[in-house]
């Protein structure tokens, strides 16, 4: 593809989807509160997914450089929003919101809509402004929703100006269709604090397109961005400016991406999918001549390396728009490439962070998820390994005290046939005295994270890992997988000693796999395993050792036989 420079503008009138409902302005007040009415369409319960009510994730994007992230199961809500006087010579804003059912109807397509412009009044204080970058850091990437193909979601790239006393000039590098992977599983060589690794798919990367990217700033960014072909490890990769960031301001990029749909052929339909997206910062120290501190460690710049990116990393400066050149290919020769006895001029950058964000491909918005999957033990008669992944995600403003996920069982599994030691959970560095089993009742079991602080996904976006716990463990059965009924693990999110209503998964069957399907999950079913199934009988013996007895058996009559002649 080479490049191609593309202009978002600031204020252009953003398409909204059919019947997606309004986003109204009802009035500014003398202080530059603006209050808004959103109505959004009513959701659809998705098929199978009865037991949840479906409800909105929402982003609101004010126009002036501000956010905000929330849940509402509401048509019809009042936002409110209050402005500071105009900013980089905006005279008006352009309030969005995007809004992704959950557990809703793929019919119900996501509204995106945009309220009429605001007008501050004059003489008006300072407003807040959002800020997420972490201390130490330049950059942060947050999501409003995890990656369903079709439905439009947005990165928030945001960019801190660690400096106290010079402004910031940079180059901001997205990349992004990067290679995807499968669900983390777990090694089964690994401890729980080796953490957990992924599943190769093969040469299959992420198919993604950018639809808008927008900042507010337009004297700090001009909203002209540039896409190139990637590196080795990225697809593609945009460009977007940095001019003169004040110390300690934070600049907010919303990049408006959609997945394509053929992505979710690319992977294990019983599976769910991770890809990465990366930013890289970097200034233009011949331009500025200032050294702004680095925020990236060694081993940090060492992987980017790995992955084809480097100081060598270029920004445009000025190009011939008829030429396209891969990105990849662009050599540095001090700051100027010739091509054909045509000089391009490019501005060598030094690298003084990045930031990798772990997206999750999914083919419903389901905030909580449960997944069993079994295998056959080969050493006992009639018995059945499985193994259970619950997820929960935390899409409060709070951080929670404790997590208490619990499962209820069906006929055929009993509490006692729970292996108490869990093979994984996350947080990984969690105190393993704080993640307990408990015993409920005959047919209810728990899981306890003691202390555990998981941060809202409407302060730090959808997917970052201090917002969800995750636990894998295995159970042993004398029931067949596809005679057990399905099951349905619940979560209650404790808050400040408090227990809140339970929020529940779709209850799942348990899946039998296949003997290739057992290589990429931590089951364990070949001959000799399934040790620690604390119901197994020793007194019977298991069919292979059974199998080695009549074979010594009939040695021995042929030998006797042989001997009587």
């Amino acid at each position: 593809m080479g490049f191609t420079p593309q202009l978002f503008a600031q204020s252009d009138a953003l398409a909204s989807t059919a019947a997606a409902g309004k986003f109204d302005l009802i009035e500014v007040k003398a202080d530059g509160t603006a209050i808004f009415e959103l109505s959004l369409p009513g959701l659809t319960k998705k098929e199978g997914y009865e037991v949840h009510e479906p409800y909105y994730k929402r982003l609101f994007i004010y126009g002036d450089g501000n956010f905000r992230m929330d849940t509402s199961s509401a048509s019809l809500s009042v936002v409110t929003h209050r402005y500071g006087p105009p900013n980089d010579g905006l005279g008006q804003y352009y309030a969005r919101t995007y809004a992704n059912g959950v557990y809703s109807d793929e019919e119900d397509k996501p509204p995106k809509l945009e309220a009429p412009p605001v007008v501050p009044p004059a003489g008006i204080s300072p407003a807040p402004a959002t800020t997420v970058v972490d201390s130490g850091k330049y950059l942060k990437i947050t999501r409003n929703v995890e990656v369903l193909p079709g439905d439009p979601f947005v990165n928030i790239v945001s960019v801190r100006n660690l400096d106290v006393e010079v402004a910031l000039n940079a180059k901001l590098f997205l990349f992004y269709n990067g290679l995807i992977r499968e669900l983390p599983v777990l090694q089964k060589a690994k401890s729980n604090q080796e953490g957990l690794s992924f599943a190769k798919l093969g040469p299959t990367n992420s198919q993604f397109s950018v639809q808008n990217i927008f900042s507010y700033r337009p004297r700090i960014s001009d909203g002209f961005s540039t896409f190139f072909d990637g590196v080795a490890a990225f697809d593609q990769v945009v460009t977007m400016s940095i001019n003169n960031l004040p110390p300690g301001e934070e600049l907010h990029f919303f990049v408006e991406m959609i997945g394509d749909k053929d992505m979710m052929s690319q992977f294990d339909s019983k599976a769910k999918a991770q890809m990465d997206f990366l930013a890289v910062l970097a200034t233009t120290d011949n331009q500025q001549f200032y050294n702004f501190p680095k925020a990236i460690s060694a081993t940090a710049e060492a992987e980017l390396q790995a992955q084809g990116i480097s100081d060598r990393l270029l920004a445009l400066d000025t190009i011939d728009a008829d030429r396209a050149y891969a990105f990849s290919a662009i050599q540095n020769n001090g700051g100027i490439v010739i091509e054909d006895g045509i000089q391009l001029n490019f501005l060598a950058n030094r690298i003084i962070d990045a930031y990798t964000s772990t997206a999750t491909l999914v083919s419903v918005h389901d905030p909580n998820f449960l997944l069993l999957e079994s295998c056959a033990c080969p050493a006992q008669a009639e018995r059945y390994q499985i193994l259970a992944t619950i997820q929960c995600e935390n899409e409060g403003q709070a951080p929670t005290d404790d997590v208490y996920i619990d499962l209820k069982l069906p006929p055929g599994l009993s509490p006692e046939a729970i292996i108490p030691t869990p093979i994984s959970y996350h947080p990984a560095q969690m105190d393993p005295a704080k993640v307990r089993f408990e015993q409920l009742a005959p047919d209810s079991i728990r899981w306890f994270f003691e202390d555990l602080a998981l941060q809202g996904t409407p302060i730090y976006g959808t997917g970052d890992p201090r917002t969800y716990a995750q636990i894998q463990f295995r159970m042993y059965s004398d029931q067949p997988p596809a005679e057990l009924p399905a099951m349905q693990a619940c979560i209650r999110f404790g808050f400040n000693n408090d227990m809140l209503d339970p929020v529940c998964t779709e209850a799942v069957k348990v899946d039998l796999l296949t003997a290739d399907e057992v290589e990429a999950t931590a089951l364990s079913c070949q001959v000799g395993s399934c040790l620690d199934d604390p119901l197994a009988d020793d007194s019977v013996w298991p069919w292979w050792l059974w199998l080695i007895l009549i074979l010594l058996v009939l040695l021995l009559v042929l030998l006797w036989l042989r001997r009587r002649r």
